[in-house]
């Protein structure tokens, strides 16, 4: 459990950091030829970026005790996905043939067990280099498939997560907008897996129009 302070009104006066995400498709495409694949899951990777001194004032926030502010980077802020992407891009940069991340979900990908041992410890070094922990427990190693970013992908395969497609099976139907349009969230992730996906959807993103009710019954 990480503390997330409501950053919403600094937000909303917080110029917009643009700089990009990976693309997870291309990221997918790419982890997926490896034969052997590590993820690492940062342990509050977050609280590795130093705030800026002019800027720690900003995420002050008061307890019943004392008020206090971060002197590294908290979870709530505006661009703090976008930062952390940045810092990843530039850490693993030199090693691009060999591991990627998206924020803080770090894959490490080789065509065979030698070259990814190599590959592996000379990532944990960099971590360790740059004070970043690893978090054991949500980390899978040297395996011939992984779970990463809601797929199943290596040896040349690329699939859904059944975990995460049951768990759209079982949504409650929508009866506002904006669940309608979190549902057509998830289902558009794995649209390249739907022939005619489109066409199916078109109906529901037709209730999301301006035109139509906030709320309606669930059919």
């Amino acid at each position: 459990m990480s503390m997330c302070v409501d950053y919403r009104t600094l937000n909303s006066i917080t110029k917009a950091d643009d700089f990009p995400m990976e693309d997870a498709v291309q990221l997918l495409q790419c982890i997926g030829k490896a034969s052997v694949i590590t993820t690492l899951d940062l342990l509050k990777g977050y609280w590795a970026i130093p705030m800026e001194e002019d800027s720690r004032d900003l995420t002050s926030f008061k307890t019943h005790r004392a008020q206090y502010r971060f002197k590294v980077m908290p979870f709530g802020l505006r661009n703090v996905a976008a930062t952390f992407q940045r810092e990843m891009n530039k850490a693993l940069g030199p090693y691009r043939d060999f591991s990627r991340a998206y924020i803080d979900d770090i894959a490490i990908f080789s065509n065979n067990m030698s070259d990814h041992l190599l590959h592996l410890d000379t990532i944990l070094s960099k971590l360790e280099e740059l004070q970043f922990t690893v978090n054991l427990q949500k980390c899978s190693f040297a395996r011939p498939e992984i779970k990463y970013l809601g797929h199943i992908v290596g040896s040349g395969k690329h699939q859904t997560d059944p975990d995460k497609i049951r768990a759209i099976a079982i949504m409650p139907t929508p009866t506002t907008k904006k669940q309608l349009r979190s549902v057509l969230g998830l289902c558009n992730y794995y649209r390249d897996y739907i022939p005619h996906y489109a066409e199916i959807a078109l109906p529901l993103t037709e209730l999301t129009k301006k035109k139509v009710p906030e709320t309606y019954p669930g059919q």
